[in-house]
């Protein structure tokens, strides 16, 4: 029985983990070879985005709906600190965008109807 139950249990985990995994739908390079940008299907209408600087180190991250903008995107300078988190909907800034240096809040932009809202 305990031996059923342990099958079980290792089954259940590696549907769990299978199913984690993400296909990568398209790369793309510097001319050193170094990766430019990655798009990782999350699922058949979302792709998650990865763009790096030429050293390797994550540039911005976001999400592609139906080749369009949407939900959170990060930007990071060279040195991997936060520069900015903000929204998008069908490639449209919305909602409050926040700028940051030296891990700090230093302004936030709220957005409504693709016009700036208040500063």
């Amino acid at each position: 029985m305990k031996k059923l139950v342990l099958a079980l249990v290792f089954a259940f985990v590696g549907m769990g983990l299978s199913a984690q995994d993400k296909e990568v739908v398209k790369e793309e390079f510097y001319a050193g070879g170094n990766l430019k940008a990655q798009f990782v299907e999350v699922n058949a209408d979302l792709i998650e985005a990865t763009y790096f600087f030429e050293d390797g180190t994550v540039n911005e991250t976001g999400f592609f709906e139906n080749d369009k903008l949407t939900g959170k995107w990060k930007t990071y300078n060279s040195n991997s600190e936060l520069l900015a988190i903000g929204f998008f909907k069908e490639s449209k800034k919305t909602g409050t965008w926040s700028f940051y240096q030296n891990g700090e809040v230093v302004q936030e932009v709220s957005y409504s109807d693709v016009q700036m809202a208040k500063k």
